[in-house]
């Protein structure tokens, strides 16, 4: 949340959880972001501004060299376990005979999530979601272009 209360809305925030954070050096000295601050995080929620490669080379980055008439099939992290099934399912189709695999959640171990002892660390208040919305705009309508074409989720 202290993130991006400073960098998309510009406010102040309190130096005891950033003190060794990259993000002070943009601070000004009232502890609010500063023009070049927020510049950058506009710009690289937006996939305009190269800043950090992962947020530069989004999905519109990557969507745009795709054909139109691409068939895509696609895993979401957080439905890891359905979405391969369902191509596994769809492939058996293709290959009359063959046997899908069904997966299950032990065939994927993975933990993507970030564990913290600081509870304040996962709340983002109801004015920071708006302005993150409204900075990934564009990447949510691609994303969600995305998933309504995937050949095996049915959306």
């Amino acid at each position: 949340d202290d993130m991006a209360q400073l960098g998309l809305l510009g406010k102040n925030v309190s130096l005891d959880k950033l003190k060794e954070d990259k993000a002070t050096k943009y601070m000004d000295t009232a502890n609010a972001a500063s023009p070049k601050c927020r510049k950058m995080a506009d710009e690289a929620l937006k996939g305009i501004g190269n800043y950090l490669p992962h947020w530069y080379f989004n999905y519109q980055y990557y969507y745009e060299f795709l054909p139109q008439d691409v068939s895509l099939l696609v895993i979401r992290n957080e439905h890891m376990v359905q979405d391969w099934n369902s191509i596994e399912v769809l492939l058996s189709k293709e290959y009359a005979g063959k046997t899908a695999g069904i997966a299950s959640a032990e065939d994927f171990p993975y933990d993507n999530s970030h564990k913290t002892t600081d509870a304040s660390d996962l709340f983002l208040s109801d004015e920071s979601k708006v302005a993150l919305c409204q900075a990934l705009c564009n990447e949510i309508q691609v994303y969600k272009t995305i998933i309504r074409k995937a050949a095996n989720l049915k959306v």
